[in-house]
């Protein structure tokens, strides 16, 4: 979910398909969108991007449920929907008007879209001059005043939401990092043999939240990260940490991105086993910043390493089942520790 600082007002449907992208930072695929509005003159104040149901008991009574309290949270009063898909979007019409029966009677639905092959059309719309059946090109050359205004405030766009997640792809193996990470490793067998684990969990979490673990992470951080993740204690601390300090930030969302992308280039280095705990942050962090489908991508990295693993189990059924980040964020951050 992206929430704006600045509300950007949308003038038709057409604008505001040539506009999403700038809205997301991609050009969407395969889901659905929307983008929450508010006032006479349709400001925007949130956009979602959620996995396209395939079929109508995919929008559950608990996907609903959590997309009015989203809604309402963000002080919406309307919203549009967008399907974008690859082929025959007319297989949707009974999806969309389901999302109409269930939505309707609490927010004003603007309208409800399909996007298809640089054509779109309104579900809504039974104007066969207005909407026809095989739709309206979708130009997106000339750009809205909104769309300018988001440039402007530093929004780009990426080719498609596959390019943004290439920053997780695994690379090699950076060799060095495993002696580095077996020193480490008996250092933390000598405190459980000499029953000093916390102090020695508490140093992890004093090196990993300095501010050199922030700006420029070196290969001894590396190892301690990769390491200290694996200790539940460390790793639970350390994603509370970072939650609470974003939320005193300007920009929360971008300084939890920013954190995931310095921990993605750590993981694209890691040794297989040590994939699994720091790609399951990297997703919590993209799904707390807004970034759904970034936090889709990272946490099949973890399963695709241990299909088993708790946490990352626990973070895609939460993604899979529509629940909004602040729930988990406001369950996390009750977590206490004596480190912070």
């Amino acid at each position: 979910m992206t929430k704006l600082k600045k509300e950007i007002q949308i003038d038709g449907p057409a604008n505001l398909l040539a506009t999403v992208p700038y809205l997301l930072g991609f050009n969407p695929e395969k889901s659905l969108v929307i983008v929450a509005v508010k006032g006479q003159h349709d400001q925007v104040v949130i956009s979602m991007t959620l996995d396209l149901p395939e079929k109508m008991e995919d929008l559950d009574a608990t996907f609903m449920n959590n997309l009015k309290e989203t809604l309402k949270r963000s002080g919406a009063d309307g919203l549009v929907a967008i399907f974008y898909v690859e082929t025959n979007p007319q297989r949707l019409q009974s999806i969309s008007e389901l999302l109409m029966t269930e939505i309707s009677s609490e927010f004003h639905v603007r309208d409800i879209l399909w996007v298809c092959d640089h054509k779109w059309a309104s579900y809504l719309c039974s104007d066969e001059s207005c909407c026809p059946k095989e739709g309206r090109t979708l130009e997106i050359d000339k750009p809205s005043i909104a769309q300018t205004e988001l440039v402007l405030a530093g929004r780009s766009v990426a080719t498609k939401k596959s390019d943004l997640s290439n920053f997780l792809e695994i690379t090699t193996v950076n060799q060095d990092l495993i002696p580095l990470i077996s020193q480490f490793a008996r250092q933390k067998a000598k405190s459980e043999h000499n029953k000093t684990i916390e102090k020695w969990e508490s140093t992890q979490f004093k090196f990993l939240t300095a501010p050199k673990a922030f700006k420029e992470l070196d290969l001894k951080l590396y190892a301690r990260l990769l390491l200290g993740l694996t200790d539940i204690p460390v790793r639970d601390a350390l994603l509370a940490h970072h939650i609470d300090m974003a939320q005193i930030k300007e920009d929360p969302n971008q300084y939890l991105f920013q954190i995931a992308q310095n921990w993605a280039q750590v993981a694209k280095v890691a040794p297989e086993t040590f994939r699994p705990p720091i790609c399951t942050c990297i997703a919590v962090f993209m799904w707390q910043a807004g970034e759904g489908i970034l936090a889709r991508s990272a946490v099949d990295f973890a399963l695709a390493q241990d299909p088993q693993f708790h946490l990352a189990k626990l973070i895609s059924n939460a993604l899979d089942s529509g629940m909004p980040p602040w729930e988990f964020r406001d369950a996390f951050t009750k977590i206490s520790n004596p480190w912070s």
